[in-house]
This record gives structure tokens, sequence and C-alpha cells, in this order.
């Protein structure tokens, strides 16, 4: 065989050889693909496995929580709160006074004037008749810094912090009425009708809770605002009035119930620190 005829061979072995090599590199990237797809696949199962394990936890943290309110509620406090009038809380006068704690706010009528910064510092409320009914098998407290027995001489008088309310008896409701003051200083009022869209401002309010008695229970908290001011300017110089509660061009203010809200308090530390039980929103199991 002569020497063209061996570099024909030897070509034509070459030609094999790199043939192999191509067709095993090629072998070998679909295996190693086919391995980085199953582990790919792998991960991803293990990965919704460890979410339908976390989903599962929250959903049973859920129903632990749901039993402990269930348990704390057979002696929480349950208090139906009325108004006067059976559309809502009302103004049926309006008070004044230097300081959140005065002991006899003296009553006002629309049109009474105020000055900035004068009485910046003084205390402004509308007066809103309100009844507490207790359905709860056993005594609930009412804690309220506003509120008022009734009205003496143009005076708030008889305030009333802490209000007991007796349990019912057979065929014998227990309704406690008072007197709600219901709003923040002058300067707050005056901060309110200085704003535009004041009748979406929170002008004044009043909150109150029903008393927590030992470690654990439940506590219902309500609260009143008034949306928008209820004074009005009316002269240039630093002058302004009380006006009504109600719809206006100028000066729109309105009532407004917030939903109660029932805080569950599943223990306390050594300083006092009471520990609440949190909210947990279910969420979807996964497939």
């Amino acid at each position: 065989m002569d020497a063209t005829a061996w570099a024909a061979v030897a070509t034509g072995l070459s030609a094999l050889v790199i043939a192999w090599q191509s067709f095993e590199t090629r072998r070998s990237a679909g295996q190693a693909k086919r391995s980085a797809d199953a582990s790919e696949e792998a991960v991803g199962a293990a990965v919704d496995a460890l979410e339908l394990t976390r989903q599962q936890a929250k959903h049973s943290q859920l129903m632990a929580a749901e039993a402990i309110r269930a348990r704390m509620e057979v002696q929480g406090p349950a208090i139906t709160v009325r108004f006067a009038d059976p559309d809502g809380p009302k103004a049926h006068s309006y008070a004044l006074a230097p300081t959140s704690d005065a002991e006899t706010p003296t009553i006002i009528r629309p049109g009474y004037e105020l000055w900035d910064p004068r009485n910046g510092d003084d205390w402004l409320y509308a007066v809103v008749s309100i009844s507490f009914e207790n359905t709860s098998p056993h005594p609930v407290t009412i804690i309220c810094p506003n509120l008022f027995s009734h009205q003496s001489d143009g005076k708030m008088v008889s305030r009333i912090p802490r209000l007991l309310i007796p349990a019912p008896r057979p065929e014998t409701p227990m309704i406690i009425s008072a007197q709600l003051l219901v709003g923040t200083t002058v300067a707050n009022w005056l901060r309110v009708t200085k704003q535009q869209n004041l009748g979406t401002l929170v002008g004044g309010s009043a909150q109150w809770s029903t008393e927590l008695i030992g470690e654990t229970g439940v506590q219902v908290t309500n609260e009143i605002q008034i949306l928008g001011s209820i004074i009005e300017s009316f002269k240039e110089n630093g002058g302004y009035r009380l006006r009504e509660i109600g719809p206006d061009v100028n000066y729109p203010s309105r009532f407004l119930v917030q939903p109660q809200r029932r805080e569950y308090f599943i223990g306390q530390d050594r300083d006092g620190t009471r520990h609440k039980l949190p909210p947990i929103e279910p969420e979807i199991i996964k497939d």
C-alpha cells in the first residue's frame, strides 16, 4: 500500500475518532442535562413540601388561637352601646374645659367665640348621650376619662372614669346612661379647620374600653370620632366660633363610630406588660 493509501486510511480513522468523541460528548451533555432537570425537579418538590408544611403549621396555629379565643369568650365582657338618637350619635350640647381632666367643663352653645392663640390649650367637646347595656353573666367595668353623669347649672358634673355595670338579673336588663364628651384641644380643631378636605380629617374623638382583670382575658374597646371641625372662622384677627356638627359647604363635620375591637390577653410579665394573642389570618394551602 503506497503512501497515498495510508494517508487516506489515517484520515478515515481520524474522522471516526472525532465522530465518536462528538457522540460521547453529546451523550454526556444529555445525561448531565437530564440529571440537572431531575435535581431541579427534586428541589422544587422539596420546596413545595416545605411550603405545604409551613401552611399546615399556620393552620394549626390558627386552630389553636381560635380555640383559646373561644374559651376566653365564655368569661369575656359583652357590652351593647346605644345612643339617644336611633340614627347614631348626635351632639345635644357642647362643653369647654381648661384641661382634659377638668371636673366641671362648662356647657356652651353654637356661636360661642374662641380666639387663637388664647384658647388654644382649652378642650372643646361635643356632648353625646350614651348608654351601656351589660349582657355578660358577670359585672363589667367601663374605663373612660370622658364620661360624666349629667349636667347641672351649666356644667358637666360627676365625672365617671370607671363605670361599674352590675350583672343583669333574670328578665331585668342592666343599662346605665351617661354623657360622653367627644373632642380635643382648640388648637387641634383649628388645625383641622385650616386644612383642605377637612371633612375627611379626624378632629376630636373619645375612646372607652372594658377593664381587664387578671393576667388573661378579653378587652373590648370602642371609639367615636368627629370627622371635620366644629369651629369656623368669622374674624380675620384670629376669631373663631363654635358651630354645630353637620353638613356645610365650608366646614362639614360628622360622627364616625369605629368598629368594636376585641383583644385577647394570654399572660403578663413581672413588670405588668401584657401579652396579646396575635391575630392569625388563614392562608390557602397549595395543592
